[in-house]
C-alpha cells in the first residue's frame, strides 16, 4: 500500500455514475465495507462523496480511525478511497500521500471502468449475434424459443431457464434447460 493505511477500501462508479460500489479492499477494516453500496449524482461535489463514503464505512469502534478521498479524472468522479488506521496522525498522513497519487489512481480507475465496458459490450454483442443467428429457420414460437433458450443456456451459464408464452391469461412454456422449476405455476394472471 503506497500510503502506509492499515486498510484501504477502494469504490468505483457503476453504471450511469448514480453509486459508488465497493471493488476491492485490503488490510484491516471494517466489517461489510466490501457491501456498502453509495448512492452519488455526478454533480456531486467532492465533499458530499467523501461524507456519504465515511458514512457508509464508519467502524462501530472508537480506535480505527477513517478518511476518503474521491477520485476524479478530468472533473468527472470515478471512484473514491477509504483509508483506515488507528493513528489520527499516520491516517493524516496516509492521506496526504493519497492525495498526491490521487490523479494516478484515478486513472487506473477509469482504465478498470472502461476495459470492464468494453467487457460487458463485447458479451453483450456476442449474445446479440447468437440470438440472432438462432432465429434463422425457426418456422414457429416454441422452435425459436428452444433455440434461444438453449443458446442462452450455454452463453450464459445458468441453472435454470425457460421462455413462456402468456396469452389469454395463461402460461404455456415453450422452452427449458437445465433443471425443471415450475416458478409460473406459482403466478396468476
Amino acid at each position: 500500500d503506497l500510503t502506509g493505511a492499515e486498510g484501504v477500501a477502494i469504490f468505483t462508479v457503476s453504471q450511469g455514475s448514480e453509486a459508488l460500489v465497493s471493488r476491492g479492499s485490503s488490510g484491516n477494516l471494517t466489517p461489510g465495507v466490501g457491501e456498502a453500496g453509495i448512492d452519488i449524482t455526478p454533480k456531486s461535489t467532492d465533499q458530499e462523496i467523501n461524507d456519504a463514503v465515511l458514512a457508509a464505512v464508519l467502524p462501530d469502534d472508537a480506535k480505527t480511525k477513517v478518511a476518503t478521498l474521491a477520485l476524479r479524472l478530468r472533473g468527472h468522479i470515478v471512484g473514491a478511497i477509504a483509508l483506515f488506521h488507528s493513528s489520527t496522525i499516520e491516517l493524516e498522513a496516509s492521506l496526504r500521500r493519497a492525495k498526491e497519487t490521487g490523479e494516478f489512481v484515478a486513472e487506473m480507475v477509469s482504465d478498470l471502468l472502461i476495459r470492464d465496458d468494453e467487457r460487458r459490450r463485447m458479451r453483450e454483442a456476442e449474445l446479440l449475434y447468437t440470438v440472432a443467428t438462432t432465429s434463422i429457420g425457426a418456422t414457429t414460437a416454441a422452435s425459436l424459443a428452444a433455440r434461444v433458450a438453449r443458446n442462452l443456456f450455454e452463453a450464459v451459464r445458468l441453472d435454470h431457464l425457460s421462455v413462456w408464452q402468456i396469452e389469454s391469461g395463461k402460461a404455456e412454456r415453450l422452452a427449458l434447460e437445465g433443471s425443471d422449476h415450475s416458478i409460473m405455476d406459482e403466478f396468476g394472471f
